[in-house]
């Protein structure tokens, strides 16, 4: 009852009494998914992009081919000032849309133009053109994209009714033909901030999943460390320089969109001396690290000295552990004796979205 009143108050665009109804029917309700469509096309509507996109994730987690959604969530990312992933997403949800108006061609077109990839434009419309034939609006956005020397424009309206103004991004080189690449998605830049334990204890088995309590944890940026001297967080090592403690915790929250929306996961790791790289409590990276079992007094399998304390390495990963919405990295670095006199960490986590040939 509350649902079809909740569609009705949508149509009279009454928004606020909408989201009362809304919330109430999840919560008693949570397996109403389509209460979370519902829900995201009102919270865009009064403009509350962040939960519009929180509302949309909700609801492809539990219908991940919904075409429509998909696209309403690319516009959405769109809006908060993520252009680029934000067209990547309305791209994937064109292939699982199953009618494609000549509108859309052309929306997406347009929106690519704004974001300063005309050429990517154009290629949407003359997709539009094989698919539904030489109609006066497709040859008309083509003009107003370029072809006949006119300006593309600077703002573009999204399926959502709402306006965003596209950040520029630069024409790939090549006279300006797009060249089909990965979108990358910064969710862990190097120098980021972490939660960290410092205290030679160990923290117990959950340590690694998103729900652990880490509130008693020391905070501060990338690098961390000790002995090197070029650490922005200076960790502890214990009392006793001879025998430091041998593994030190970090851990790092992040938001991600529905996992089936990217291709692969790179991670770039700093670690001296040896490392495990958890993901969401799965491990997916042991590097310089013996076999078996590991805990806080495992020694890494040898020490690192030179340049390859601050080396980067590099991994390519699957992104099935992912999850929709907040996502953890841990990393556990091990010294390989002792007495080392340094340790270092830093990482960085990209998700990549694969490109649409067009």
């Amino acid at each position: 009852m509350l649902l079809n009143r909740a569609s009705v108050l949508l149509d009279l665009a009454r928004w606020e009494e909408a989201c009362a109804d809304l919330l109430k029917v999840l919560k008693d309700h949570p397996d109403r998914v389509e209460g979370h469509a519902l829900l995201a096309r009102a919270y865009t509507a009064l403009g509350r992009r962040e939960l519009a996109r929180e509302q949309w994730l909700l609801f492809l987690a539990a219908r991940p081919g919904a075409g429509e959604a998909l696209w309403r969530l690319g516009c959405v990312q769109a809006e908060l000032g993520e252009v680029l992933s934000g067209l990547m997403i309305m791209e994937r949800a064109m292939e699982r849309l199953p009618r494609r108006s000549p509108g859309r061609f052309l929306e997406l077109a347009e929106a690519w133009a704004d974001a300063g990839q005309t050429a990517r434009g154009l290629q949407w419309i003359d997709r539009g053109t094989r698919e539904l034939g030489s109609l006066a609006s497709l040859r008309a956005g083509a003009e107003r994209l370029g072809r006949s020397s006119q300006s593309p424009p600077s703002v573009h309206r999204v399926a959502s009714g709402l306006p965003w103004t596209a950040q520029s991004a630069p024409v790939p080189p090549n006279q300006g033909v797009f060249q089909p690449r990965p979108q990358s998605i910064d969710w862990i830049p190097l120098g980021a901030t972490w939660r960290y334990l410092d205290d030679g204890s160990d923290p117990g088995p959950l340590w690694t999943s998103p729900g652990f309590n880490d509130s008693g944890w020391g905070v501060g940026p990338a690098q961390l460390g000790y002995g090197d001297g070029d650490e922005q967080t200076v960790v502890g090592y214990g009392p006793d320089p001879s025998n430091k403690y041998r593994t030190t915790y970090f851990r790092r929250e992040f938001q991600a969109l529905a996992p089936s929306l990217y291709g692969t996961l790179r991670l770039r790791l700093m670690r001296d001396d040896g490392a495990v790289v958890y993901l969401n409590g799965a491990e997916l990276v042991r590097d310089n690290m013996p076999s078996g079992a590991i805990d806080s007094q495992t020694f890494a399998s040898q020490a690192v000295g030179g340049a390859a304390e601050s080396q980067l390495y590099e991994f390519v990963l699957d992104p099935d552990l992912l999850l929709t919405g907040s996502n953890l990295l841990a990393v556990e670095i091990h010294q390989a004796t002792p007495s080392s006199s340094d340790i270092s960490f830093d990482a960085a986590l990209v998700g990549e979205i694969p490109v649409t040939v067009v």
